[in-house]
């Protein structure tokens, strides 16, 4: 498996683990790789709020005077926590608008203060933002970020990550 799933697999883990009724994702916690995707895996759904985890990409993270590119790349993973909630409903009650909080902030402390079990770095918040993928729906996301190493294949290191 590549460092990518396993940090997807960790995220939709954690997501599914969250303990705060009234929040509950079971069943509700889809892997995309862009909001097209996201859209698609969504129909699958049967009842909301649900959480999108999207795949936003990779950035280097390479230090200044550290010959990290002879063992291979410091970088971070990028994801978005995309909550999703059927827009006709949410604007009809308060109540739906607090249980959307209710969700983010869920989402959030299961995250905030931990390190991933795959790169054993810590989970770094970046931004919490309405986003818009249809009419219908009103969607937060939720930037999260965790530091990864990616050994080159020919590094002595690649071998422990290649046989864990």
């Amino acid at each position: 498996m590549s460092k990518l799933t396993d940090i997807l697999n960790e995220a939709s883990t954690k997501l599914l683990q969250l303990d705060a009724p009234p929040v509950d994702l079971t069943g509700k916690v889809v892997v995309a790789y862009d909001e097209n995707d996201l859209l698609d895996v969504l129909k699958g759904v049967k009842s909301f709020p649900a959480v999108g985890i999207v795949y936003e990409g990779m950035r280097s993270q390479s230090e200044e005077g550290k010959p990290t590119a002879k063992v291979g790349i410091s970088c971070e993973i990028v994801l978005g926590l995309v909550l999703v909630e059927r827009g006709d409903e949410i604007h009809k009650t308060f109540q739906k608008k607090v249980r959307a909080i209710e969700y983010l902030d869920a989402m959030r402390y299961q995250f905030m203060g931990q390190r991933s079990t795959v790169s054993n770095h810590f989970w770094h918040f970046m931004v919490e933002a309405p986003a818009a993928l249809r009419s219908g729906t009103v969607c937060w996301v939720q930037r999260w970020s965790v530091p990864v190493q990616l050994p080159h294949k020919s590094s002595p290191v690649s071998n422990f990550y290649n046989t864990a």
